[in-house]
């Protein structure tokens, strides 16, 4: 059996699929009562300890409605506590679901597990997921996974694809904060769940970045998905550019380590989306 919490969210929705297909016994809380009481009272009952946790659920700062407050990140940091307390008490080993975005992205190098997390977080949920990095790695049985960006079928509309796929679909001008030039790496939510899949299934214990290793900056990524889409509307350049930003992590620790590498080329993720 194998627990899944946050498994409503796009990544958990294809966790979930790709265990049950592949025959394992999956079991999710119910997020209707609001998700931390739910969590809470869901592993107060679980009778029978999991086979192995894999842990996605997070309040994440994703859009103006749910800022990057001190009051949200106490949330996710919250659902941490209660489940790797969980994960002590049944001595099982967990999946711990954790970004990219701790890296420093302004400086130019390709970014590899053991490195530094260099300076202080100025964000909220980073130091918050920071702290739960260190808390898993902690109890010993543990796979933290840093996750790039998303695409492919179930993205929503809040990532930087899914904003564009979705401008696209409602006939609206594609725009491109400041020159374009920053950089995404962005992962196949299909992909992705195969990293946690079999971060799990083999127990890796240890940090692994979950990226395509091939960064794109955003102008081409707005141009790349006009040309799949066949329109001929194209990104319009908006706004002063900040410091330059980069998405550059080395997968070569999860090939090795794992056997995992992204497989769905970007033009086949974007053609998911359109169709959606």
């Amino acid at each position: 059996m194998i627990l899944v919490t946050g498994g409503t969210g796009a990544i958990g929705r294809t966790v979930v699929r790709a265990l049950t297909s592949q025959g394992y016994e999956v079991i999710s809380p119910s997020r209707h009562t609001g998700y931390l009481d739910s969590l809470t009272a869901f592993l107060k009952t679980t009778e029978a300890a999991p086979d192995r946790l894999i842990h996605l659920a997070a309040a994440v700062p994703a859009t103006k409605n749910l800022p990057d407050t001190i009051e949200l990140s106490d949330e996710t940091r919250r659902i941490d506590r209660v489940v790797l307390a969980a994960a002590l008490k049944w001595e099982t080993h967990i999946v711990y679901a954790s970004g990219c975005s701790l890296y420093n992205n302004y400086v130019s190098e390709y970014h590899e597990e053991d490195e530094p997390i260099a300076g202080p977080l100025t964000s909220n949920y980073l130091r918050v997921k920071r702290e739960g990095e260190e808390a898993s790695l902690a109890q010993g049985f543990a796979s933290v996974l840093r996750i790039a960006g998303f695409r492919g079928e179930g993205t929503p509309n809040w990532t930087v694809a899914g904003r564009f796929v979705a401008a696209i679909r409602e006939q609206r001008v594609l725009t491109v904060n400041g020159d374009g030039l920053d950089e995404v790496d962005l992962v196949d939510l299909s992909d992705i769940a195969e990293a946690i899949v079999v971060s799990s299934i083999q127990r890796y214990s240890g940090i692994l970045n979950v990226a395509s290793g091939s960064p794109i900056n955003i102008k081409d990524l707005a141009s790349l998905i006009c040309q799949v889409a066949e329109t001929d509307v194209q990104p319009i350049l908006n706004g002063q550019q900040g410091p330059r930003r980069y998405a550059r992590f080395s997968i070569t620790r999860a090939r090795s380590s794992v056997g995992w590498q992204p497989r769905v080329p970007l033009q086949d993720s974007i053609r998911g989306m359109l169709k959606e």
